[in-house]
């Protein structure tokens, strides 16, 4: 999933819905992989307080949803890419994460208006959805 140029969200969405169901595999692959989750689940627990409204950018399938639910939060996601919140759906339901699911939205990390920023406790947003957007970083603006 290389893309060399600037950021094309139709790319990334169609990057994303092309992976499918193997991204909840991601990590756990190997140990190394397992250890990348031990690692982020850390710092979920670190920073984000139990019993939180979290908006999650980019969760993918939900392996960081499963564990905010286990912390009792609720969970707002967005994913660019309606393949993944398919996949969301389905891991959400069947490992019985679903009922800290407030909603589901396909949204760009670039336009998350229509979203009160006031109604969150935290944001998660790891990995991908940052990594695809560095050259948009100053396309940001205090509306």
């Amino acid at each position: 999933m290389t893309n060399t140029s600037k950021y094309s969200s139709a790319w990334v969405a169609a990057a994303y819905d092309s992976v499918g169901e193997r991204e909840w595999d991601r990590f756990s692959r190997t140990p190394a992989d397992r250890v990348n989750l031990f690692i982020h689940e850390q710092y979920l627990r670190r920073f984000v307080p139990p019993g939180s409204r979290v908006l999650e950018v980019g969760p993918g399938p939900g392996r960081f949803t499963q564990i905010l639910a286990d912390m009792g939060c609720r969970i707002f996601v967005t994913d660019i890419s309606p393949g993944q919140l398919d996949a969301h759906r389905k891991y959400a339901a069947n490992l019985n994460f679903d009922s800290a699911v407030e909603e589901r939205r396909c949204l760009d990390v670039c336009d998350l208006r229509g979203l009160n920023a006031d109604s969150f406790d935290a944001v998660v947003c790891y990995g991908g959805p940052l990594s695809y957007v560095f050259d948009q970083a100053l396309a940001g603006s205090d509306e």
